[in-house]
């Protein structure tokens, strides 16, 4: 920076006076809330903005933003503020040399050299000691502060193309919402099929017959039998398939597996259920069957037989060995 240049910019900021001073001379005279107003209109007829903004331009016309040393300006600037200019000046001043600034660079390596000079002019004023500003290069400094450089501007500029490229890629999406169609369906068909979270009671009209399903309801009263059938919580039969390691095949070298029905939930006379049950089976296979009693925990394990034979046994042995008990 030039002499001229310096002593320019710091003549018409002495001829102002300091804040305690115009303080002291309202106090007196009772007018202190008028300081601010005076300090704003010395400002203003002193015309220092008009000299920040041309020797702005000098400089920036001079170096370029290749290469910017700061430290003739920020020294000038700091001993000013530190001497003579009052609060009011340092933030008239800083906002001056952003809005001068901002308006010189807008894109680029001007977004830059905005940020590292109000970077270094806000450290100037604010430290009292001595900052080593005395050159940037913007290739290291646009590395090192990508983000600060980019951010949005206050105005609702959009964001530039290398910040976010998919953005200007993709189309713009206006609506988020998906479209929906209202189906005409009556919601109890859809209800019958959701699973029903109580076990539903026996209907009424179900011992009258047999239900599509071959489900029978259990009668009323127990049959005049020495044991009795019992049935689970959703009033079907205690059935369950197990699979076992049968025998060795000498050909093969592999085991065979059988699979066999349990019958569960017998009280009574287990071995009498057992000799129904077998006379049962065999009369409808047409064959001999094989058949384990445990008598303590009331089940049998039938080999031979299918599934549906078994539970057709539990709703027929009622009506079909009560009366033949005998």
């Amino acid at each position: 920076m030039q002499g001229s240049s310096a002593r320019s910019f710091l003549n018409p900021l002495k001829k102002l006076q300091r804040k305690e001073d115009l303080e002291k001379e309202f106090v007196e005279s009772g007018e202190k809330d008028r300081v601010q107003e005076v300090v704003e209109r010395r400002l203003h007829e002193s015309g220092w903005a008009k000299r920040v903004e041309s020797m702005c331009e000098e400089y920036i016309a001079k170096k370029g933003y290749e290469r910017v040393e700061l430290q003739a300006m920020v020294d000038e600037l700091k001993d000013a503020s530190r001497r003579i200019v009052p609060d009011e000046v340092k933030r008239e001043l800083m906002q001056l040399i952003q809005e001068f600034v901002n308006s010189r660079t807008s894109t680029g390596e001007g977004c830059m050299f905005s940020f590292c000079y109000r970077r270094a002019i806000r450290k100037s004023l604010a430290n009292p000691q001595t900052i080593e500003v005395s050159s940037f290069h913007f290739s290291r400094v646009l590395e090192q502060n990508l983000d600060a450089a980019s951010k949005r501007d206050e105005k609702g500029e959009e964001v530039p193309l290398w910040k976010d490229p998919y953005k200007h890629a993709m189309p713009e999406q206006k609506n988020t919402f998906s479209e929906f169609r209202e189906a005409n369906v009556h919601w109890e068909y859809v209800r019958r099929l959701l699973p029903r979270r109580l076990i539903p009671e026996i209907p009424q009209n179900a011992a009258e017959g047999v239900t599509p399903s071959g489900w029978r309801a259990p009668r009323e009263q127990a049959p005049n039998l020495p044991y009795y059938i019992r049935r689970k919580a959703n009033h079907l039969p205690s059935i369950f398939l197990e699979r076992r390691r049968d025998e060795l095949n000498p050909k093969t070298m592999d085991f065979e597996y059988v699979e066999l029905v349990i019958l569960t939930g017998i009280d009574g006379d287990v071995f009498a259920c057992e000799k129904d049950l077998r006379s049962y089976c065999e009369k409808r296979l047409g064959h001999p069957i094989a058949t384990h009693v445990d008598e303590l925990k009331g089940k049998i394990r039938i080999s031979g037989v299918d599934r549906t034979i078994v539970e057709q046994f539990v709703y027929d042995y009622e009506t079909e060995f009560s009366l033949c008990g005998g």
